[in-house]
């Protein structure tokens, strides 16, 4: 990993202005699409374990009643 973030990292002093910002778009658009993949991961599982029952409900008073007893 860190032998192909070096390589990287000299590969783009190489580039020109024009081809860095080029790249650092794409690196931005990559880190976005990662990031909204692993919300819609989360909001999938978030349902699942709604539907199936293993979310629980309430107020601030039930998280303190939860909490006391465990």
């Amino acid at each position: 990993m860190q032998s192909a973030f070096n390589d990287l990292i000299d590969n783009f002093d190489l580039l020109s202005l024009e081809e860095k910002e080029y790249a650092i778009k794409v690196f931005k658009k990559n880190i976005i699409e990662t990031k909204r993949e692993k919300l819609v991961k989360r909001v999938r599982e978030s349902r699942k374990n709604f539907q199936s029952g293993k979310i629980k409900m309430g107020g601030l008073k039930e998280l303190y009643q939860d909490l006391e007893n465990d």
